[in-house]
């Protein structure tokens, strides 16, 4: 079983300079039990975008576009692969195409390869629909991806009893539409919590996507439910999971709703969908943190989610 780490989102502070980037990159690779990294597309000016890199790092990588995809909805709401407006789902595929351009130069040569493509139903909010987003998965599927497959990641899913962080689609709608497809799907554990207000709301969620073929990947980020050290309650900030550690750091994260048992029951659910590529971690370190704080930091989490894959029986 492939356990990708997103430690691009670890950093709790702007890239101070080589030292930061080497910690989130070659450093955090060679975790024990890491096969690979949850790397963002980002703008050009990113030192994300360098293809060798990720082609010089040894592992199964796995590419996600909602950083690029939300930094233009940021400057245009329209934007987004589900988005109703033609112009602002043409903008999205202009983003889809340059990742898949970058898919190819990573993986014409190297230790490292992108498997895995992570899509996602933006701009959400009332914008998104699934029939603008069937167009676009129709599109892009057709495209060249180097041999790397292409997976929707659910993200909080508009509804109304509360303000949503990102407001996209509902997970039925993306699972549909994956099935028709052929197309897999990714559970965001801190995600799932956030648009259902519940730790049992990634079961659910996990459960649903294995039951309907589509699962392939879960990753554990987490999220509070009071406000705290990272933000109002249910903000997505990468929340890590309660009691990764010891001392104050660690402390930050006591209103987690991600737990070791957490891990655990989620880990059991995943481990049976036949299809499931990959489990993942993505935190985010505390603020006052720095890059000697960030290898343990990333180590228990990973540690958390291999031994759950190691040793929990497969349930439900």
């Amino acid at each position: 079983m492939n356990l990708i780490l997103g430690s691009y989102g670890t950093l709790p502070r702007p890239l101070q300079g080589p030292e930061d980037f080497d910690v989130l990159t070659e450093r955090s690779v060679r975790i024990e039990g890491v096969t690979g990294l949850e790397a963002p597309f980002m703008e050009a000016s990113s030192p994300w975008r360098d293809a060798a890199l990720l082609a010089r790092l040894a592992g199964d990588h796995v590419l996600t576009t909602i950083p690029a995809v939300m930094s233009a909805v940021e400057r245009d709401p329209r934007v987004g692969p589900a988005a109703v407006d033609e112009e602002g789902r043409a903008a999205a595929l202009r983003i889809l195409r340059a990742a898949c351009e970058f898919v190819r130069d990573v993986n014409a040569d190297g230790e490292g390869r992108i498997s895995t493509v992570q899509v996602h139903s933006a701009p959400g909010r009332g914008a998104s629909s699934a029939d603008a987003f069937a167009r676009t998965l129709d599109e892009v599927r057709d495209w060249d991806w180097s041999g790397a497959e292409l997976a929707v990641e659910h993200c909080d899913a508009l509804r109304g009893d509360h303000p949503p962080a990102k407001g996209f689609l509902s997970l039925e709608e993306e699972i549909a539409l994956c099935a028709e497809r052929g197309i897999g799907t990714v559970v965001n554990w801190g995600r799932s919590a956030i648009e259902t207000r519940d730790a049992d709301g990634p079961a659910a969620h996990i459960l649903a996507a294995r039951e309907a073929g589509t699962l392939v990947g879960v990753v554990f980020s987490g999220c509070a439910d009071a406000d705290g050290p990272y933000g109002a309650a249910f903000d997505d900030r990468h929340v890590p999971m309660r009691g990764w550690g010891d001392g104050p750091l660690a402390a930050a994260a006591d209103a987690s709703l991600l737990t070791r048992d957490e891990v655990a029951r989620c880990v059991g659910l995943a481990l049976d969908a036949p299809g499931l590529r990959y489990l993942g971690v993505k935190v985010k370190a505390p603020a006052g943190s720095g890059p000697e704080d960030w290898a343990p930091f990333l180590e228990a989490h990973v540690r958390a989610v291999a031994r759950a894959a190691d040793g929990v029986a497969v349930v439900g």
